[in-house]
């Protein structure tokens, strides 16, 4: 099962509490425009995701119950530009290549700050 859906206007994106999967960044091809994918072992799974678009935020919360027995698979296409703060279990960060260093230095400072709780 999966939800797929387009915001615009994103400038910053917050994941809370994904467990156990994997997150991939990647360009999008509009420079105005997130989309975010998620790929779920369930129906019951993904209906507890919360997303929230608030002007220029986007925040995606994963239910904390399910955090060790269900494995997402988040993909975000997104704009160059955008921070991060991104809170995980054990799920992996994988962002794609062609990226600007500058946004793969953010995503890394962010998901390692968010991993060590600090």
């Amino acid at each position: 099962m999966s939800i797929t859906r387009s915001y615009e206007g994103v400038r910053h994106v917050v994941v809370d509490d994904l467990g156990d999967g994997s997150i991939t960044v990647i360009p999008g091809a509009r420079p105005d425009v997130v989309e975010a994918s998620i790929e779920g072992a369930d129906d019951a799974y993904l209906e507890q995701i919360q997303i929230r678009h608030d002007r220029d935020w986007l925040r995606i919360s994963f239910p904390q119950q399910f955090l060790r027995y269900t494995k997402a698979e988040l993909r975000l296409d997104v704009p160059d530009g955008l921070d991060y703060t991104i809170k995980t279990g054990s799920a992996h960060l994988d962002q794609c290549r062609n990226r600007s260093r500058q946004d793969r230095q953010r995503l890394r400072r962010h998901h390692a700050r968010q991993r060590d709780g600090s």
